[in-house]
């Protein structure tokens, strides 16, 4: 069965980057700075990624797996998922 978006299937394997500044659970953005027209982040404050990627402990298995990394910053795990909805 699909998730209520009409997706199946779709984490894994890597973990994904979000648009969102990474802060931790019970601190405030300070401010929300999202990206320019072209979809490029303009600074190297630090971003979330979700879902857990190849590599890392079980714990990060699953799709509440929560880091952070410079938005510049490039590793391995890391990727982010096109998905289109039929």
């Amino acid at each position: 069965m699909p998730n209520r978006f009409g997706s199946f299937d779709t984490p894994g394997n890597a973990f994904e980057w979000c648009e969102d500044e990474f802060t931790a659970y019970g601190q405030a953005i300070r401010e929300e700075r999202d990206a320019d027209a072209s979809g490029e982040i303009l600074d190297d404050s630090r971003r979330v990624l979700r879902d857990g990627g190849f590599g890392y402990r079980a714990c990060f298995c699953r799709s509440a797996a929560r880091a952070d990394l410079r938005a510049g910053d490039l590793d391995l795990t890391n990727g982010f998922r096109v998905v289109l909805s039929l």
